[in-house]
């Protein structure tokens, strides 16, 4: 999540996503934004929750931008199959079944690897 503070009245393309915008009291025109976090951001995320790799979280990034594995290819310079064996290990290191899964985790200010199982 992203929160920016403004203390004039000037319009802020950077803000156009933001999903909540309140007036600040006693400062003239001032407001609070608060918008949601980019894929860059959510992919930094789950590479410091999940310990992934830097290709690994290139791949997480691409993904949860919306990208297709092919388009991720293009965008990374890889190969399919690269592309391919990256996603599974991000799919893996974060025990997600499916893409949903990778973009809750993302989101989820309580995104932490799974425990060990004992036994």
């Amino acid at each position: 999540m992203t929160i920016t503070v403004r203390d004039d009245q000037q319009e802020d393309n950077s803000e156009a996503g933001a999903f909540l915008r309140l007036p600040l009291p006693g400062l003239d025109g001032g407001y609070l934004s608060i918008a949601q976090p980019d894929a860059a951001t959510l992919a930094a995320r789950l590479a410091e929750n999940f310990g992934l790799t830097k290709r690994q979280t290139d791949i997480a990034h691409c993904l949860l931008d919306g990208l297709s594995t092919k388009d991720a290819v293009e965008r990374l310079r890889i190969s399919l199959n690269t592309a391919r064996y990256h996603c599974e290990a991000v799919l893996n290191r974060t025990s997600a079944s499916r893409l949903g899964d990778l973009n809750r985790f993302a989101r989820s200010f309580t995104a932490a690897p799974p425990e060990p199982s004992s036994g």
